[in-house]
Protein backbone atom coordinates (compact mmCIF):
# COMPACT_ATOMS: atom_id res chain seq x y z
CA UNK A 1 0.00 0.00 0.00
CA UNK A 2 1.34 3.05 -0.56
CA UNK A 3 0.49 5.83 2.42
CA UNK A 4 1.21 9.46 1.25
CA UNK A 5 4.42 11.45 3.72
CA UNK A 6 3.39 14.67 3.08
CA UNK A 7 -0.30 15.18 4.63
CA UNK A 8 -1.52 14.18 7.59
CA UNK A 9 -5.14 14.33 6.93
CA UNK A 10 -6.34 13.41 3.47
CA UNK A 11 -8.43 10.82 1.02
CA UNK A 12 -5.90 9.22 0.28
CA UNK A 13 -4.85 8.05 3.63
CA UNK A 14 -8.42 7.35 4.47
CA UNK A 15 -8.84 5.28 1.52
CA UNK A 16 -5.47 3.35 2.71
CA UNK A 17 -7.18 2.94 6.47
CA UNK A 18 -9.90 1.31 4.58
CA UNK A 19 -8.50 -0.79 2.40
CA UNK A 20 -5.97 -1.91 5.32
CA UNK A 21 -9.11 -2.71 7.38
CA UNK A 22 -10.74 -4.98 4.47
CA UNK A 23 -7.49 -6.62 4.28
CA UNK A 24 -6.86 -7.90 7.62
CA UNK A 25 -10.45 -8.69 8.38
CA UNK A 26 -10.34 -11.21 5.44
CA UNK A 27 -6.56 -12.30 6.47
CA UNK A 28 -6.62 -12.43 10.34
CA UNK A 29 -3.33 -12.41 10.62
CA UNK A 30 -2.23 -13.59 14.31
CA UNK A 31 0.61 -10.46 14.36
CA UNK A 32 0.61 -7.54 12.76
CA UNK A 33 3.61 -5.53 12.54
CA UNK A 34 3.64 -1.74 12.22
CA UNK A 35 6.45 0.57 11.05
CA UNK A 36 6.35 4.53 10.40
CA UNK A 37 3.78 7.16 11.96
CA UNK A 38 1.12 6.59 10.07
CA UNK A 39 1.35 2.72 9.80
CA UNK A 40 1.86 2.79 13.48
CA UNK A 41 -1.29 4.90 13.72
CA UNK A 42 -3.48 3.37 11.28
CA UNK A 43 -2.57 -0.21 12.00
CA UNK A 44 -2.56 0.11 15.63
CA UNK A 45 -6.38 0.92 15.07
CA UNK A 46 -7.19 -1.38 12.47
CA UNK A 47 -5.32 -4.15 14.34
CA UNK A 48 -7.62 -3.69 17.41
CA UNK A 49 -10.80 -3.45 15.21
CA UNK A 50 -10.09 -6.33 13.39
CA UNK A 51 -8.39 -8.53 17.23
CA UNK A 52 -5.05 -9.29 16.13
CA UNK A 53 -3.60 -11.41 18.85
CA UNK A 54 -0.29 -9.16 18.61
CA UNK A 55 0.31 -5.38 17.63
CA UNK A 56 3.99 -4.79 17.51
CA UNK A 57 5.42 -1.23 15.83
CA UNK A 58 8.64 -0.31 15.08
CA UNK A 59 9.68 3.70 15.27
CA UNK A 60 12.45 4.42 13.05
CA UNK A 61 12.99 7.49 14.90
CA UNK A 62 11.56 11.14 15.40
CA UNK A 63 13.21 13.01 12.58
CA UNK A 64 14.01 17.05 12.32
CA UNK A 65 10.32 17.36 14.08
CA UNK A 66 11.90 17.44 17.38
CA UNK A 67 14.92 19.60 16.47
CA UNK A 68 13.07 22.53 14.94
CA UNK A 69 10.97 25.46 16.77
CA UNK A 70 9.28 27.17 13.96
CA UNK A 71 4.98 27.15 14.76
CA UNK A 72 4.22 24.52 12.60
CA UNK A 73 6.85 21.77 13.50
CA UNK A 74 6.03 22.55 17.17
CA UNK A 75 1.92 21.73 16.16
CA UNK A 76 3.19 18.85 14.39
CA UNK A 77 5.35 17.38 17.44
CA UNK A 78 2.07 18.06 19.42
CA UNK A 79 -0.14 15.79 16.58
CA UNK A 80 2.54 12.94 17.01
CA UNK A 81 2.90 12.87 20.38
CA UNK A 82 -0.91 13.08 20.97
CA UNK A 83 -1.21 10.05 18.36
CA UNK A 84 1.61 8.26 19.86
CA UNK A 85 0.51 8.25 23.24
CA UNK A 86 -3.10 7.21 22.43
CA UNK A 87 -1.63 4.19 20.10
CA UNK A 88 1.58 2.82 21.56
CA UNK A 89 -0.65 1.32 24.81
CA UNK A 90 -2.50 -0.21 22.42
CA UNK A 91 0.65 -2.50 21.14
CA UNK A 92 1.87 -5.65 22.94
CA UNK A 93 5.94 -4.17 22.04
CA UNK A 94 7.18 -1.44 20.57
CA UNK A 95 10.52 -1.05 19.12
CA UNK A 96 12.45 2.00 18.88
CA UNK A 97 15.12 2.16 16.29
CA UNK A 98 17.00 5.72 16.93
CA UNK A 99 18.28 5.40 20.48
CA UNK A 100 19.03 9.33 19.85
CA UNK A 101 15.70 10.46 19.44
Amino acid sequence: MNISRHSVFSFKNFLVFYLLLRILMKEKPDILFNYGFKSIVSGTIVGKICKINKIVSLIPGMGNIFGKESLGYRLLRYVVTLFYKLVLPMNHFVFCLNNES
